[in-house]
């Protein structure tokens, strides 16, 4: 159950109807829900009532979703794994019992209860949708940041020339026009190799935003609007600004 990490379960008997509840805070608030089960529920597992937060027993999955069941009463009795016990830590794979008629639960039905009680949604992918949007900038920054700097050449080239060409002349012996001439049909070839290379930044950045908008959008299905600010900005907001939708990050 690594999907409700940081967060306590807490299991007793419907105090209406015979059916196991749980509980968790979804929200800032306890709601509850029905866990499906053939069995019919003994009267030695103790009710849940949510308003004075009592029960049978509960469960307590930390940061890195490890779970620990523990016995709320002393008058309760819990079993993991055939073994009374007071407070345990436990897996999915633990068979649990509650009661002194030890009626059985299973972790995966109290699962599929609990994701019917979240109603937030997972954030943890936009983290690699937003890294990739700013590397992709960077790529296109570094070949603009180039692009520019081979312009540049002929021009430094046609400068260095013109200060150089007196002092080669005489050195060598021979007319400056035979030093300038061929430079400057080098400057001119590079300039016409940097005319004919076409500038395609606008149309890279223009494509990588609209990948970017594609993929960076709330993903409660609801909603699913694109998103604005950096990835934990957003997180840290807790919720959607558009559907109010609750943020996870599983990640994390």
């Amino acid at each position: 159950m690594k999907n409700f990490k940081n967060q306590t379960i807490f299991i007793g008997r419907d105090p209406q109807r015979s059916q196991l509840l749980i509980a968790m805070n979804v929200g800032g608030k306890l709601k509850c829900a029905g866990v499906d089960n053939t069995l019919t529920i003994s009267n030695s597992v103790s009710r849940l009532d949510l308003a004075t937060k009592s029960a049978h027993c509960k469960i307590d999955i930390d940061d890195s979703g490890n779970m620990k069941i523990t016995n709320l009463k002393d008058a309760n009795v819990t079993y993991v794994d055939g073994t009374m016990v007071a407070c345990k830590g436990i897996t999915e794979s633990s068979k649990i019992a509650l009661g002194g008629d030890q009626y059985q639960i299973n972790l995966r039905d109290i699962k599929k209860a609990l994701e019917g009680l979240d109603d937030s949604v997972d954030i943890s992918h936009l983290k690699k949708v937003w890294d990739t949007y700013q590397e992709d900038l960077e790529k296109i920054s570094k070949v603009q940041q180039e692009r520019n700097r081979r312009r540049m050449l002929p021009m430094l080239i046609g400068v260095g020339s013109g200060c150089l060409a007196p002092i080669l002349s005489i050195s060598i012996g021979t007319n400056s026009l035979f030093v300038t001439v061929p430079i400057s049909a080098l400057s001119l070839i590079i300039c016409l190799k940097n005319y004919m290379e076409k500038d395609t930044s606008i149309e890279d950045k223009k494509r990588a935003k609209e990948k970017f908008e594609k993929a960076y959008v709330c993903p409660s299905p609801k909603c699913n609007k694109i998103l604005q600010g950096e990835f934990l900005f957003v997180h840290q907001r807790g919720k959607c600004p558009y559907c109010g939708a609750t943020y996870r990050c599983e990640g994390k």
